[in-house]
């Protein structure tokens, strides 16, 4: 995978509205049950090169949960997500620093690797600062794929007020593409989330 991206792992949060830990709750997986961040890596795994996984303080569990290979780079459980955004952005650069990266939160376990592959097909290497967003019946959600360009403007501008508001900065950069994938909406920031994903998975 020459021309693949380099993936970025978001897995760094406390989770308090689920209940705390929400990377390591089971997900079913054709492997049988695994850590939800397992689950996502492995998604992850079927378009990226190496995948980037930013933790925090559940540093040695998480790293027990994915594979040997992932680089594992620590920020603050108790900071704003963007400082897990500029740090993956920062281990992705260091790795492979003319590489799209695939950026994705442990949040949505559900994502189909069919998905993942859609969107990378849509896209190119590109030496312009621009991104791609999956599209379930018009609404886009996650993951975003960014070219290292935008990547490295990014860790070069800083996002102070969000990665949102970054992005927003940059919407006539945005490309979106369409997916028959209602997963790519659907994240787990409740305990409630979290179970009717489940429901809807194993339906």
């Amino acid at each position: 995978m020459t021309d693949a991206p380099i993936g970025v792992l978001l897995a760094a949060g406390r989770g308090r509205r689920a209940g705390g830990d929400k990377q390591l709750f089971p997900w079913p997986t054709a492997a049988g049950e695994r850590p939800m961040v397992s689950a996502v890596f492995q998604t992850m795994r079927s378009v990226c090169s190496t995948i980037v996984v930013v933790t925090g303080f559940d540093q040695d569990d998480v790293r027990a949960a994915v594979d040997p290979a992932a680089v594992l780079v620590e920020a603050s459980s108790d900071a704003p997500m963007s400082e897990s955004v500029v740090e993956g952005l920062r281990a992705a650069q260091r790795a492979a620093p003319q590489r799209r990266v695939l950026l994705q939160l442990v949040d949505f376990p559900a994502v189909r690797p069919a998905t993942l592959r859609e969107l990378v097909a849509a896209t190119a290497q590109d030496d312009t600062e621009a991104y791609w967003v999956p599209a379930y019946q018009g609404q886009t959600g996650h993951p975003l794929l960014l070219t290292a360009p935008l990547a490295q403007a990014i860790l070069n501008d800083g996002i102070p007020h969000g990665l949102r508001d970054f992005l927003r900065q940059h919407a006539a950069s945005r490309q979106i593409v369409a997916v028959e994938d209602p997963f790519v909406l659907r994240d787990v920031d409740t305990m409630d989330d979290y179970h009717a994903l489940r429901r809807d998975v194993d339906t």
